[in-house]
């Protein structure tokens, strides 16, 4: 899915990060447009 899809982001990242038991995890960092607040009632939009 592309951010541009969903109006409360903006840009997202995402990264491999070390892990000593997997060797490597998957972190993602999402950058909210100025309009939206993170919390709970946008966890709850539908995508």
């Amino acid at each position: 899915m592309n951010s541009s899809n969903i109006p409360a982001v903006m840009d997202v990242c995402t990264i491999g990060l070390p892990n000593d038991e997997w060797g490597e995890v998957v972190q993602s960092v999402v950058q909210l447009n100025e309009s939206y607040t993170a919390g709970e009632a946008l966890s709850e939009e539908p995508m």
